[in-house]
């Protein structure tokens, strides 16, 4: 039997967060395909969707065919996503009234809507992975933003900065006066995929997928203009007082919002009437500002779950790190995720007890611990973290390092070059096989941690007082129980950081990343800005979508109809990797005689 504490008055509000209402023109509705089915293949089909396939993840993407790019990455998210909604909504089923059918068909289609806004949560990043979602404000305005104060600016990006600000004063219609400048000071992937699939361009053209699907794929409920206005040291004093009264609460509860807000946006200053208009009918407002939708939450923890854990694995495929530090990252991390799994199933047998007057083994989720019940737990996990210390390394630590010296030794010399080349290859694919299986385990205990945790916080999400990440805030909390220094989770970012993102390949990546970004910018914006015959490059390079606000293509570079900046950024933040490559070799002029993985990677 499952116990669930659920409380009658989210009956409305589920019935208000999970809406099939989507802009554009209506059409007949078509058996055996929900509301949010149709989001899925609407992106999957679709021009921004297919572009992924050539954008960087992580990695270059000639150092190996199996790395991810950023389609793969958003097919493994979304089926983590739809696993995640799959659990949520058969534990909220359970708790929901069976005659109430109308509530419980809608709560039937979470996992399609997790599924669809995981699918399309990285549409909007720009070419050359995370490079490009930081630099884009940092090109256009390299000292107006107060990160760049102290920086010296690149020798790519001299003169640019004086050219864009000269020509503030002399042009009503640039959009980086008044508060959309924001929008090129903090400009943010998850504010661009905001803004592909909730705008649309001349009001013909776009996604028009469901209002849930949007809010479900927001992590960031304010705009650009918000992370301005935090900047300010009122208002981070301000934000400071109230994170601290927070904090005597909860002494986990803000330290990702902290670290977060100024820095990431959910939506552009220019798409705030949309934002709001999609947040308001899904009574996701509140008196001091918008509130998260619930399944955002689980879309994020898909999200983190595919991102750091496949991460890990292609960068032992690329030789990045050793298959033994693979191995300990992930036992490490996966032995940790055992114990908060322990931990909740014992807290919600605990509870069913309570509540049934009888042991449940096999009980799901539950909800509504006491603080009885929460020491208990307090003093159970720290005995075993007392005792792990003692012990040293576990006997699986042990069968681990065993396992891989028998794979990466020979037990005989070859007796010829074919079969030393033989048996290399059968030993690389028994390494292969063994890191692949501790992938898998892992994500599914990160996928049950997420889940657990989910239901833990359920009633302060509902509340909107819940802030953080499921996954940081269910290691933190179990950092905090047993008092370690630091989480598996906290560890397993900290090597990735400093053996993985931080490598020589990453580097040359974003150095010559940023050359073509900012090459193809000055161009743009030169072109744009003055009235010379390179305009008429410009006309043969953007698509005609891009300009909405012109009929026809010969009006394009009239006096009275400058060409907005914000649509050579939507322009721009939609390419791939390898054709911003092609255009920056148009712009330079010449033919360079390397291929785009030489220039860029090597």
């Amino acid at each position: 039997m499952e116990v669930l504490k659920y409380d009658e008055s989210h009956n409305e509000i589920w019935k208000k967060l999970i809406s099939q209402q989507r802009d554009g023109p209506v059409r007949f509705e078509q058996e055996g395909r929900n509301t949010y089915q149709r989001d899925f293949d609407r992106i999957l089909f679709s021009n921004y969707f297919r572009r992924m396939q050539q954008k960087t993840q992580v990695f270059p993407l000639n150092l190996n065919t199996l790395v991810h790019n950023r389609m793969t990455h958003s097919f493994e998210t979304s089926t983590v996503g739809r696993s995640l909604g799959q659990l949520v909504k058969q534990v909220l089923k359970n708790s929901i009234d069976p005659q109430n059918s109308e509530l419980i068909g809608l709560i039937d289609q979470i996992d399609s809507i997790v599924c669809a806004s995981c699918l399309a949560h990285d549409l909007g990043n720009p070419p050359f992975g995370h490079l490009g979602e930081d630099k884009k404000g940092k090109i256009l305005f390299p000292k107006l933003s107060q990160e760049q104060e102290n920086e010296k600016i690149p020798k790519e990006f001299e003169g640019l900065e004086e050219l864009v600000i000269k020509d503030c004063a002399k042009k009503q219609n640039f959009v980086s006066q008044g508060d959309e400048k924001a929008d090129y000071l903090y400009f943010d992937g998850n504010a661009n995929t905001f803004r592909i699939i909730a705008s649309q361009y001349g009001k013909r053209r776009g996604l028009y997928l469901s209002y849930s699907t949007i809010a479900s794929t927001v992590k960031y409920p304010w705009g650009t203009k918000e992370c301005e206005q935090k900047h300010s040291k009122s208002s981070v004093q301000k934000s400071e007082i109230k994170n601290k009264k927070a904090e005597k609460l909860s002494p986990y509860r803000s330290f990702r919002q902290r670290k977060i807000r100024h820095k990431k946006s959910g939506y552009f200053e220019r798409d705030r009437e949309i934002f709001e208009k999609i947040f308001t009918k899904l009574n996701l407002k509140g008196e001091d500002g918008f509130y998260r939708h619930p399944l955002s939450f689980l879309v994020e923890a898909a999200d983190d779950i595919c991102y750091h854990v496949m991460d890990m694995e292609d960068a032992f495929k690329i030789e990045i790190i050793q298959d033994t530090q693979a191995t300990e990252q992930y036992e490490n991390l996966h032995q940790e995720s055992q114990k908060i799994i322990s931990s909740f199933e014992r807290l919600n047998q605990k509870f069913s007890t309570k509540e049934t007057g009888k042991s449940n083994k096999n009980s799901s989720t539950g909800m509504g611990t006491t603080n009885s019940q929460n020491d208990n737990e307090n003093n159970r996990d720290k005995n075993e973290n007392e005792k792990e210390n003692k012990n040293g390394n576990s006997i699986k630590n042990i069968q681990k390092i065993k396992l891989t010296q028998q794979i990466t030794s020979t037990k005989q010399s070859p007796k010829n070059k074919h079969e030393e080349d033989s048996r290399w290859r059968k030993n690389n694919m028994d390494i292969d096989h063994h890191i692949s299986k501790k992938r898998a385990i892992l994500i599914n205990d990160l996928i049950w941690v997420a889940y657990y945790q989910f239901c833990y916080k359920y009633t302060e999400i509902m509340e909107h007082k819940f802030f953080d990440n499921l996954l940081d805030s269910a290691f933190e909390e179990y950092k905090i129980r047993t008092k370690k220094k630091k989480s598996s989770w906290e560890l397993f970012q900290e090597f990735s950081r400093e053996n993985i993102y931080r490598g020589d390949s990453l580097l040359k990546i974003g150095i010559n990343g940023k050359i073509i970004l900012s090459e193809i910018l000055r161009f743009f914006y030169t072109a744009w800005s003055e009235c010379k015959p390179i305009k008429k490059e410009i006309q043969e390079i953007l698509p005609i979508q891009f300009f909405p606000m012109i009929k026809q293509n010969k009006n394009i570079f009239s006096q009275n109809n400058d060409l907005p900046l914000t649509y050579i950024l939507d322009f721009i933040s939609q390419m791939d990797d390898f054709y911003a490559f092609e255009l920056y070799q148009k712009i330079v002029g010449e033919k360079l005689q390397n291929s785009p993985t030489k220039i860029l990677f090597d």
